[in-house]
């Protein structure tokens, strides 16, 4: 999918950068207290990219508990990950006892098994369900493990105004099996939503989340007085870490002073 943003195209790659992303941007994100996929998170830096992933057991520094709001019922949960709607039946239901964690791996791994057949068994559920989110400098997003995603934000032309968001999503294959051709590009316009790509599924109504404060933001920097912005000490690291890599790659400052 290719869309073009009313916004520079540093401002929409930050946001997927996930610093930016808070719930109000995401609100039907919940968990509920029995899982423990809340318990911390890291930014792993390899020079020219960096990772977000689950915090080790081993690390100093951790988020508090609780990154994503807290539901009542693991029903809720489930719901959400499998998409349904409130006003809908639930598509797979939490039996009682059940950690919703558990329901959803179980889920992950009998898909991907009609995919690559056996060799599933020798992924982690942390692996196949983690997708742990990438950000190769300067531009390219894709997402680690088993997740389809990948997206890529690039300058049109001179126009620090505009921007060009491409969304990619890929399919492993099974050992042997035929590499299908490329899908065809699917061009919107800049007043389209990205539910009308309907290639992208359950994402389209994700995307439209998250590109839906991308032109405020562009002009809300235009207003800062100070002329800078503040970030967080851990989860702004991918956004500091962009702005270091650019203003050096861009001889805006020396080795020394971007260090």
């Amino acid at each position: 999918m290719w869309w073009p943003v009313r916004c520079n195209w540093k401002i929409a790659q930050e946001a997927f950068l996930e610093a930016w992303h808070s719930w109000a941007t995401h609100p039907q994100m919940v968990r509920t207290p029995i899982d423990q996929f809340g318990g911390g998170n890291r930014w792993d830096d390899f020079g020219n990219w960096m990772r977000y992933a689950p915090a080790l057991p081993t690390d100093v520094h951790k988020s508090p508990r609780g990154m994503f709001e807290i539901a009542e019922d693991p029903q809720d949960v489930v719901n959400y990950y499998y998409g349904s709607h409130r006003n809908e039946a639930p598509k797979v239901s939490v039996a009682e006892g059940q950690s919703p964690d558990e329901l959803i791996n179980q889920g992950v791994h009998d898909y991907f098994r009609a995919v690559i057949g056996d060799a599933v068994d020798n992924y982690h559920p942390v692996l196949m369900r983690g997708g742990d989110m990438l950000a190769v400098f300067p531009n390219f997003h894709p997402w680690g493990g088993f997740s389809r995603i990948v997206y890529r934000f690039r300058p049109s032309g001179n126009d620090p105004e505009r921007s060009l968001m491409e969304v990619i999503l890929l399919q492993p294959l099974a050992e042997g099996e035929a590499r299908p051709p490329p899908a065809p590009i699917h061009h919107l316009g800049p007043d389209d939503s990205m539910a009308n790509a309907v290639e992208l599924g359950h994402l389209g109504r994700i995307a439209i989340q998250d590109v839906a404060n991308m032109e405020a933001v562009q002009q809300g920097l235009k207003q800062l007085r100070r002329g800078y912005v503040i970030l967080s000490q851990h989860h702004d690291a991918p956004v500091r870490k962009f702005h270091d890599l650019y203003n050096r790659w861009m001889g805006l400052e020396d080795e020394e002073d971007a260090a």
